[in-house]
């Protein structure tokens, strides 16, 4: 969903000469970036990053997230939507 705002916004999600788009952590920035491509805010950038955060360590099995404690980061990234 950022690669899809980023290029809404008429922002690139490939750098020059590289195959592959952007990854993640560089989403995130461009979408902090200023101009026309900026929509997030950096309070909604440190809860995606906190989401991804947790879902890398429980991909890893490095954590054990608790439902209770999921629920409330998910229902995070879900608002940020409609704080834009």
């Amino acid at each position: 969903m950022l690669k899809a705002a980023i290029l809404h916004r008429g922002g690139w999600i490939r750098d020059p000469g590289e195959k592959s788009t952007i990854g993640f952590d560089q989403c995130v920035r461009r979408a902090l970036s200023t101009g026309k491509i900026q929509f997030l805010s950096e309070e909604q950038a440190l809860t995606l990053q906190s989401i991804n955060g947790l879902r890398d360590a429980a991909q890893h099995h490095l954590l054990d997230i608790g439902e209770g404690q999921l629920y409330l980061q998910a229902q995070s990234g879900i608002t940020l939507s409609g704080t834009s």
